[in-house]
């Protein structure tokens, strides 16, 4: 296991890395020949870039005034956003990124046509004035809302939950199963679910065995009519 993390370490630090750094008023293009690179987009000011081609992973930093258009999915579905203000991210057609971390990051506007083209973002409360709209004409507006009984140093999980009206966004604490990042409620969630599952296969096994004397007695003697029951006669 150690070695199969130093593995996974040693090809990221050996992926090839392309930055874009210090551009003021803009426009340009995130690619790179390289379809494993992590792309990197720093100290950039009022400028428009677009992402059209798949890459590794994408991080924003220390950008002010930044939008950017995503008609791509990247493989490691991971957009990074550090030390950022006022940053716009459009999720065109084609566009898809599951995950989205911002850390530090003000005023953020996630624009999607559809809900399914993200998932989770992950944020600290030192993050603020955050919203998801969903739509193409008339849109639906899901600002990020963090718990208030919880201090803003903990990392939060905004994510879509399914409701008979429509979909809702839940922004909860982080709490880790393991070493991977879940939610407390999602955690009780699994628990009892599980629970319940091996509470029927208790059910299921304890049905399969259960053979009563009598019906043992008649299976070894064989009912009447039948040839073992005839030659007991």
């Amino acid at each position: 296991m150690a070695f199969s993390n130093l593995q996974s370490m040693f090809k990221l630090a050996q992926r090839p890395t392309h930055v874009i750094s210090g551009r003021q008023g803009e426009e340009f293009e995130l690619k790179t020949n390289a379809k494993d690179a992590l792309l990197i987009v720093s100290n950039c000011t009022d400028c428009y870039a677009r992402l059209q081609e798949k890459a590794a992973k994408l991080l924003i930093e220390k950008c002010d005034n930044l939008v950017l258009d995503v008609n791509c999915t990247l493989i490691s579905g991971v957009l990074e956003l550090l030390s950022c203000k006022k940053i716009v991210l459009n999720f065109l057609e084609c566009g898809q990124i599951p995950t989205i971390m911002a850390d530090s990051t003000s005023d953020l506007s996630i624009n999607l046509l559809k809900h399914s083209q993200f998932e989770s973002l992950y944020l600290h409360g030192n993050s603020s004035n955050i919203e998801i709209c969903v739509g193409e004409d008339t849109s639906t507006k899901y600002p990020v809302s963090f718990p208030t009984d919880v201090p803003s140093h903990f990392q939060f999980v905004a994510s879509w939950e399914k409701e008979e009206e429509g979909w809702k966004l839940v922004c909860e604490k982080v709490v880790r199963d393991g070493v991977f990042p879940t939610t407390e409620r999602k955690m009780k969630e699994a628990q009892e679910r599980k629970a319940r599952d091996l509470e029927k296969l208790a059910t299921a096994l304890s049905d399969i065995v259960r053979i009563t004397p009598k019906e043992q007695l008649q299976k070894d003697k064989g009912s009447p009519g039948t040839a073992a029951g005839a030659e007991n006669k």
